[in-house]
């Protein structure tokens, strides 16, 4: 603690380490001893950091807290607790990013009229009828969210059409529709989908 308001004033202020220790009541060997003892205890530790920076390299585990980061850490090896491990990353700012749980992609507020549920969830359609379902989901990437519209035919539970795109307009939904439509030599008796 004294260590670091000495190494203040000198930054901040231009006092000398010698003043700055006299005013704080701190021998100067027991400032510089402090500060080797902090040196060499964060030498001691790089090795951890460097695990930990390693693991949280890979796009899911940086997520990791704590205690499935020492986990991870402790089958590859490395000689470490929890308690040590939540110290170094809190210390180093290594904590775990925090995930983002949900990406709304139904808007069930809208004046559009809405179809009839013919389907009513019951997706055990006959062999050889020409029913497709289609909806949109979300996938997380390195560079943010993507949407993914895919098309099944609830026949032979194949899909029929897909598209990906940065967004969730109209075209992305038709894309995957036309893909559909390209690939099948029949257009589909009945379409179904989010009725948001």
């Amino acid at each position: 603690m004294k260590r670091n308001a000495i190494n203040n004033l000198k930054r901040d202020h231009g006092v000398s380490i010698r003043r700055a220790c006299k005013a704080l009541g701190f021998s100067r060997s027991s400032h510089y001893e402090s500060a080797t003892n902090a040196k060499r205890k964060q030498e001691s530790e790089a090795p951890l950091v460097e695990s930990i920076k390693k693991v949280q390299e890979h796009r899911y585990k940086r997520f990791y807290g704590s205690p499935r980061m020492t986990d991870e850490l402790v089958e590859q090896g490395v000689n470490t607790t929890k308690a040590k491990t939540a110290r170094i990353m809190n210390k180093y700012g290594l904590a775990a990013k925090r995930r983002k749980r949900f990406v709304k992609t139904t808007d069930s507020k809208h004046k559009e009229p809405l179809a009839k549920n013919i389907l009513n969830r019951d997706f055990s359609v006959a062999k050889g009828s020409k029913t497709w379902c289609a909806d949109i989901t979300y996938l997380r990437t390195e560079t943010g969210w993507i949407y993914m519209a895919a098309v099944l035919d609830l026949s032979t539970r194949k899909w029929v059409g897909y598209a990906v795109a940065p967004h969730m307009k109209t075209s992305l939904v038709n894309s995957a529709l036309e893909m559909a439509l390209y690939q099948e030599s029949e257009q589909p008796e009945l379409m179904h989908t989010d009725r948001g």
